[in-house]
């Protein structure tokens, strides 16, 4: 009975989880009024066990949409017209949210805002600002008025780049901007000033990471060890980036699922030592003692782990993907079953983020994986042993050889297990890491099977520590940051060396990529539900066949076809004919950096399969137009 409650229960969450999905397919969102009373007659209908299904679905598909229309009206429900944002400058009040991404002489920040022209808001919301030339350093935690400009939550619209919207939306940022320098008057020599300073107080999150940034700051790995210890990766310069992205190891310095879990585990197993040898008997008084041994402990390891994993999520900024890390850490204590639903409750639009794909995908495989081969190797390890330690018993000292063979079989399995486990990983991954830049890593099951461990176990400990032991002993903590560093010191050797091998980087196509998630997705298929040889032999040759017609076709088409792709002000148009490629205006640069080119105009070709541009034609030499051409 218990067991087909559990199954009934795995049916509505998946019907939940699936329905959500389904919520972003739908062209428009409904009105809010219209979404409240499905939302209101699904609660209703599922205490009726006919329709229960339904409703769960209806629910969840009600939930989703509510939350996206709950966000596109935060600026209406202020009495701030969309439409108008750009048109004149705006007087706000708000606190920085995040430490402060300074580069070259701009800084960009997350502002929340409580003061609208002068006015309260009624709904707190956040905008993403610019502000080049500040008139001073911009600290987490301090509140400012600005004049500022800005213009609603938009991205650019190509097939390939980067959705800059979406994750505007995920990361529940209303609009963009930037802040209008204070000039002076005309008439007076002294400036009229809208940048004001109002409350200079820092958070702790911020205090702690400058303090640590100047111990780190003529390191060349100082900016790996901020972004483990804070999530801030602001000070990763493009070699660190290069080297992790042809190693597929950027989820190493992502705080996320990975590292609460490390840090909540260690923290698990610390206690407990400390609880089982700690000599309580000299340390606490006898009244204290005979309390302590009428109490249960047993939850205060649990206790000091989730802790500890909630300080660590605020010392990379309670970021979402560390948030979902330290929800289901708590869900796994008491409901672990339902941790994704209460997730997506909690977070509706975190279906939007890839980090959460990336995190409900890795604990499928692990799950799985560890069913498939950990379990019955622990068996037949078992079966295995007995005959052999019985034998051994009547030997001297055999439980010595007991123990030993017992230590030697689990060891010999935690690797095993550790092996396919990271295989199944990587393998999986490879195609999501290769739609990131439209570069197959195959370096990167040997860079995770070295770098996951060893990191684990005294890159990530070491740092959080350093950051503890920071506001009580600098001392100690520059012993526990140059360890950090002469640990990571080795692992990035490993990497760059990786990083730097020819085969290490295939380029590949969309197309090739969806065909490579399919074949991996056959693969586990036949591992995991154990298809038999011959279906197996029959639907891989059928995918084969599809596969290599469906990639003939697509470079062979005798059709001409023109893409003008969204850059903005400007103009960049794709001309393409059997698998040739020519590009008329290449759009606008500017001068931080940013270009049209490596923004919408390469990652288009490189979906595209593209490897090479057969010739460029540019039309006038305006920026606009061929600004990107360099």
């Amino acid at each position: 009975m218990a067991k087909w409650k559990l199954i009934t229960m795995e049916w509505w969450l998946l019907t939940f989880f699936f329905s959500a999905i389904l919520s972003l397919f739908l062209p428009i969102v409904p009105e809010f009024s219209l979404l409240l009373i499905i939302l209101l007659l699904s609660l209703l209908l599922i205490f009726i066990n006919k329709f229960r299904l339904v409703a769960i679905a209806s629910f969840a598909v009600a939930w989703i949409l509510i939350a996206g229309s709950q966000q596109e009206s935060i600026l209406a429900k202020n009495n701030i017209l969309a439409e108008q944002l750009h048109k004149k400058v705006h007087l706000i009040q708000g606190q920085v949210l995040n430490i402060v991404n300074k580069k070259q002489d701009s800084s960009r920040f997350n502002l929340l805002v409580t003061h609208w022209q002068g006015q309260a808001v009624r709904e707190k919301f956040t905008l993403r600002l610019t502000w080049k030339l500040p008139v001073q350093n911009l600290l987490q935690g301090q509140t400012w008025q600005l004049a500022v400009k800005l213009k609603p939550a938009h991205g650019l619209a190509n097939v390939g780049g980067f959705n800059y919207q979406v994750w505007l939306r995920q990361q529940q940022i209303i609009a963009t901007g930037y802040v209008k320098p204070d000039k002076k008057a005309k008439a007076l020599i002294t400036t009229k000033k809208r940048n004001v300073l109002l409350q200079p107080q820092a958070s702790w999150r911020q205090y702690l990471y400058q303090r640590l940034s100047v111990a780190l700051d003529e390191e060349a790995l100082g900016g790996l060890i901020l972004a483990l210890g804070f999530g801030e990766r602001g000070k990763l310069t493009p070699q660190h980036w290069q080297v992790l992205s042809a190693t597929a190891t950027q989820h190493l310095i992502a705080i996320s699922g990975l590292h609460i879990g490390i840090v909540a585990f260690a923290s698990l197993i610390f206690i407990r030592a400390v609880a089982r040898y700690l000599p309580l008997s000299l340390l606490v008084p006898k009244p204290w003692q005979l309390k302590l041994m009428q109490m249960d402990l047993s939850y205060l390891p649990v206790l000091c782990s989730c802790l500890m994993a909630w300080y660590y999520a605020y010392l990379a900024g309670f970021a979402i993907p560390t948030l979902r890390a330290l929800v289901m850490l708590l869900l796994f204590w008491s409901v672990r079953f339902m941790a994704i639903v209460i997730i997506l409750l909690i977070w509706p639009l975190s279906l939007l983020s890839a980090s959460f794909w990336l995190s409900i995908l890795a604990l499928v495989i692990i799950f799985s994986t560890f069913s498939r081969f950990s379990m019955t190797e622990l068996q037949s390890v078992e079966t295995q042993d007995k005959p052999s330690l019985l034998a051994r018993d009547e030997r001297p000292k055999s439980v010595r050889v007991t123990n030993y063979y017992q230590l030697k079989s689990r060891a010999l399995l935690w690797f095993k297990t550790l092996f396919f486990m990271q295989l199944a990983l990587t393998m999986a991954m490879l195609p999501i890491a290769a739609s990131l830049n439209y570069q197959l890593p195959l370096a990167a099951f040997f860079a995770n099977i070295v770098a996951v461990p060893l990191m684990s176990v005294s890159v990530i400990p070491l740092t959080l520590f350093a950051v503890i032991a920071l506001p009580f002993s600098a001392w100690l903590s520059q012993i526990l940051v140059d360890l950090a560093l002469l640990s990571l010191s080795f692992i990035w050797q490993w990497l760059a060396y990786l990083a730097s091998v020819k085969w290490a980087i295939v380029t590949v196509s969309y197309q090739q990529i969806q065909a490579l998630l399919l074949f991996f997705a056959l693969i586990a298929l036949a591992l995991f539900f154990r298809l038999s040889r011959t279906k197996f032999i029959a639907t891989l040759v059928l995918f084969i066949a599809v596969t290599a017609s469906e990639f003939f076709n697509a470079h062979h088409s005798k059709e001409w076809q023109l893409s003008v792709l969204d850059i903005g002000h400007g103009l960049a148009v794709v001309i393409e004919k059997n698998n040739q490629v020519f590009l008329y205006d290449v759009g606008a640069s500017y001068p931080s950096g940013f270009n049209m080119a490596d923004a919408a105009i390469l990652p288009y070709l490189k979906h595209q399969g593209y490897q090479a541009i057969d010739g460029v034609i540019i039309s006038h030499n305006d920026n606009d137009h061929a600004g990107g051409l360099p």
